[in-house]
C-alpha cells in the first residue's frame, strides 16, 4: 500500500497557533516501504489500488483494499494513555486496543467516495447492536465534531452487539465518527473519500474511555512528506485539554469535574444536569447550522433565517454569544431520553475558531439555573 502524498492531506487540517505537537517517538521506514508516485490518483494514495477499480462504493468494513504496514500511515496521532498499538491491516489504516479488555478496539478505516453513505453506516452501526434504524430526520440530529479540519457525525449506542464476524455479546458499547472528505487531486478537483473511526468494547468500558477516543480523533492530522509514521506520546496527564487553559467562576450548587477530552470545562448539577464547553477551528458548522443541530436534538422543528436572527445575546468570552434556550424531548450521550428538558447554549463565533457553551437537562433545574448559566458565560476567560 503507497504512502499518502502529505500535500493533498494537507488540505484536511485546520490547526490553529498551539495546535502543533512535538513528536517524541518516531518509528524509520522498512526497506520494504513503497512510496507514493507522483502521478498516483488521490484514490491510490488512499487505497493502495489502481484507478481500475470496479468503480462501486462499498460499506466500511466491506472494502477489498490491500495490505499495508503501519508505516504507510500517513497521520500522526497521539496514542492514548493505556492504548495499544497493533498493527494495521487492509480494514484498519491504523489499529489500537483500548486498556481494558482484550476484545476492545479503536480503528481508523479509509475507503474511496460515499462508501454506501452517512445515513447507510450509522444505521448499520446501530444495527450491530440491535438498536433500529434512524429516519431521515433522526440522521440529521446526529451530531457532528472537528476532525481533520472538516465535520464528522457521531454515532454511539449500547445493546447486544454482532458485528463483522464478532462473536456476539451483550452490553456492548460503540463510540464511531463518519466523516465525508473532500481532498484536492492534482487537477484541482476535490475527490470525496469516507474516513471511519470506530471503538467498541463492554459498555462501561466506553464510557470511561470517552476522553481517549475523543484525544485519539482530536490528534489526528496528516503526516507531512518525509516524516515516518508515528504515534504522539500522552501527556503526561490527561486533566486538561489541548484547547487550552480556561478560567471561570463556578456557580453555587455546580460541580466542576475538569476538562476532559475535548471539553474545556465540564460542570454537573445534580445526577441528570451538565455544562460544558467546547472549541471547535473554523466557524464549527456555522450559527445555523449548530442552532438547529440542538433543536433537532430536542425534537424540534429548525428555525428560518428571520428565527436565527431574533435570538437574543449574551456576554461571553469577552464578547457577545448567541443565547439558545429551547425546551422539548431530549436523549443524552448516555442513551438516557428525558421528556421534558431544556437546553442553553451560548454560541461565540470569533475569527478562526468557534466556542460552545452548552447546558441540558430536566426542564425544573435548568429553569433554576438560567442567570447562574449566564453568569458561568459571562465569567469565561481564556
Amino acid at each position: 500500500m503507497a504512502l499518502f502524498c502529505a500535500s493533498t492531506l494537507l488540505a484536511l487540517s485546520a490547526c490553529g497557533p498551539g495546535d502543533e505537537a512535538t513528536i517524541e517517538t518516531t518509528r524509520s521506514l522498512g526497506a520494504d516501504a513503497s512510496f507514493a508516485r507522483a502521478d498516483a490518483t488521490s484514490e491510490e494514495r488512499f487505497t493502495g489500488r489502481t484507478s481500475s477499480h470496479d468503480g462501486h462504493n462499498h460499506a466500511e468494513g466491506e472494502h477489498d483494499a490491500g495490505q499495508g504496514t503501519a508505516n504507510d500511515v500517513p497521520f500522526l496521532y497521539q496514542l492514548p494513555s493505556g492504548w495499544t498499538e497493533l498493527a494495521s491491516s487492509s480494514q484498519r489504516w491504523i489499529n489500537l486496543q483500548p486498556e481494558g479488555n482484550p476484545d476492545a478496539s479503536c480503528y481508523l478505516a479509509i475507503l474511496p467516495g460515499e462508501a454506501g453513505g452517512l445515513a447507510a453506516n450509522a444505521n448499520r452501526w446501530l444495527g450491530q447492536l440491535g438498536i433500529d434504524p434512524l429516519d431521515e430526520a433522526g440522521v440529521a440530529a446526529l451530531p457532528t465534531v472537528l476532525m481533520l479540519g472538516q465535520m464528522a457525525t457521531l454515532v454511539e449506542g449500547q445493546g447486544h452487539f454482532s458485528g463483522m464476524g464478532d462473536q456476539a455479546r451483550d452490553n456492548w458499547g460503540l463510540l464511531g465518527l463518519i466523516q465525508t472528505m473532500r481532498v484536492p487531486n492534482a487537477s484541482g478537483e476535490d475527490s470525496i473519500f469516507t474516513a471511519f473511526v470506530k471503538m467498541t468494547g463492554p459498555a462501561d468500558l466506553i464510557a470511561k474511555e470517552r476522553a481517549n477516543f475523543e484525544t485519539f480523533y482530536q490528534s489526528l492530522k496528516p503526516r507531512p512528506e518525509g516524516q515516518p509514521a508515528a504515534a504522539q506520546p500522552a501527556p503526561a496527564t490527561s486533566a486538561g485539554s489541548s484547547s487550552g487553559a480556561m478560567k471561570y467562576a463556578t456557580p453555587a450548587g455546580w460541580t466542576d469535574v475538569g476538562a476532559s477530552g475535548m471539553r474545556l470545562a465540564s460542570l454537573t448539577i445534580g445526577d441528570g444536569t451538565e455544562c460544558y464547553v467546547i472549541r471547535l477551528g473554523g466557524d464549527g458548522g456555522g450559527l445555523a447550522g449548530n442552532v438547529n443541530r440542538w433543536r433537532g436534538q430536542l425534537g424540534l422543528d429548525p428555525l428560518d433565517d428571520a428565527g436565527i436572527a431574533a435570538l437574543a445575546k449574551v456576554p461571553c468570552l469577552g464578547t457577545e454569544a448567541v443565547l439558545f434556550d429551547a425546551t422539548g424531548s431530549y436523549t443524552g450521550m448516555n442513551g438516557e431520553a428525558l421528556s421534558s428538558a431544556r437546553m442553553l447554549g451560548a454560541l461565540v463565533f470569533m475569527p478562526g475558531v468557534s466556542y460552545f457553551v452548552k447546558l441540558v437537562g430536566p426542564t425544573d433545574v435548568v429553569a433554576a439555573n438560567v442567570e447562574p448559566f449566564k453568569a458561568f458565560a459571562a465569567s469565561l476567560e481564556l
